[in-house]
């Protein structure tokens, strides 16, 4: 079974949005996976940067609590 890191590509526009809240990334970047990075895009200026912790801001929500 692959994980969520085995696949690269742009990500969702409601997890671009959760970045945006959260501040990870300009409203002129865009964000995607490439291996088990999590990297902004400049659509601008092509610049890229990688994203330290998006995958933990990402991750948050998915969290399903047991009780």
């Amino acid at each position: 079974m692959a994980n969520e890191y085995s696949s690269n590509g742009a990500l969702s526009a409601n997890e671009l949005n959760v970045l945006r809240f959260n501040n990870l990334i300009e409203s002129n970047e865009i964000a995607f996976r490439f291996g088990d990075l999590y990297v902004a895009e400049n659509v601008v200026t092509k610049e890229r940067r990688v994203l330290q912790s998006a995958a933990l801001v990402l991750t948050e929500g998915r969290r399903v609590l047991k009780g």
